[in-house]
């Protein structure tokens, strides 16, 4: 991670915790649920919000781990972070895509400057402090900050994978797509398309 960053997601952090007025949970349905949603109804724009809470939490236990004295994993959770953050960047211009704007979901990806300058904007920040919120309730009433947040977390996994599943399953139309354009044979395109990185099993192409 370079000082930039560091210093960045530094500066998101003290800026968003000084919000915390008290402790509670937040109203709000969960990352599963958000997950859920998203694949019952066909929506990515619920993994959208969902990639943007796990990203925000990450953050949060970016620095609980960085007080804990943890460096070393504290930075890798920033990163990790900025990844769910540009994974929420991605879906989202999946979804006007699919709506018809002409849009590359791709862009922005490992663009980290322009990633932390969304992950400042102030609705992030809010969810930062929600979970702060939550992190000092769930401390005060089982001696764990993060022992209420465990599903939270754990769910983000399941977030992470999908995302990933879009963004591999985009890349390949997209090559199947630009090689029709070239007048290329069905053949010649399956050809390709066997060269090309294998989708987990069990996922249709």
């Amino acid at each position: 991670m370079t000082k930039n960053i560091s210093t960045s997601l530094a500066i998101l952090i003290a800026v968003s915790v000084t919000g915390i007025a008290f402790s509670n949970e937040p109203e709000w349905i969960s990352v599963r649920e958000l997950h859920d949603k998203a694949l019952r109804d066909s929506d990515l724009s619920y993994d959208v919000q969902a990639s943007y809470r796990c990203s925000a939490l990450t953050v949060l236990t970016s620095e609980i781990t960085r007080k804990g004295g943890n460096l070393e994993v504290s930075e890798q959770l920033v990163d990790l972070a900025i990844k769910r953050a540009g994974n929420a960047l991605m879906l989202a211009a999946l979804v006007s895509k699919k709506r018809g704007a002409d849009v590359d979901p791709h862009q922005h990806v490992g663009d980290s400057d322009f990633i932390i300058s969304v992950m400042q904007k102030p609705h992030f920040q809010d969810l930062i402090i929600k979970y702060a919120n939550w992190a000092a309730y769930s401390q005060e009433t089982t001696g764990d900050s993060l022992g209420l947040l465990a599903d939270e977390l754990a769910d983000c996994k399941d977030v992470d994978a999908y995302s990933d599943l879009q963004s591999a399953l985009y890349l390949r139309n997209s090559v199947q797509d630009t090689a029709r354009k070239m007048g290329l044979s069905e053949e010649e395109i399956n050809k390709i398309m066997e060269d090309a990185p294998a989708l987990p099993s069990g996922v249709a192409q």
